[in-house]
């Protein structure tokens, strides 16, 4: 049985993966590089693409398999 709680985490992880999407990147990057401008973060990111993509493509399939997890109902733990 899914607790509010459990299925809230869920809908947060799904929310999380939807950002994290790797067909949304390129206007999330942008946009992530466009709020850094003019500092060290900004610069970095903007050097370290292909690490960002790939770091973006790993947490999507994290949170995607976390949110659905949750949604099903059955704890990680129950395993």
């Amino acid at each position: 049985m899914r607790t509010f709680l459990q299925e809230t985490k869920g809908y947060v992880a799904l929310g999380a993966a939807l950002i994290s999407c790797p067909c949304h990147l390129p206007l999330t990057l942008g946009l992530l590089i466009g709020a850094t401008a003019g500092t060290t973060l900004g610069a970095w990111i903007s050097q370290n693409t292909l690490l960002i993509y790939l770091a973006f493509t790993v947490s999507f399939f994290g949170w995607l398999w976390l949110g659905l997890r949750w949604l099903e109902g059955r704890s990680i733990r129950s395993r």
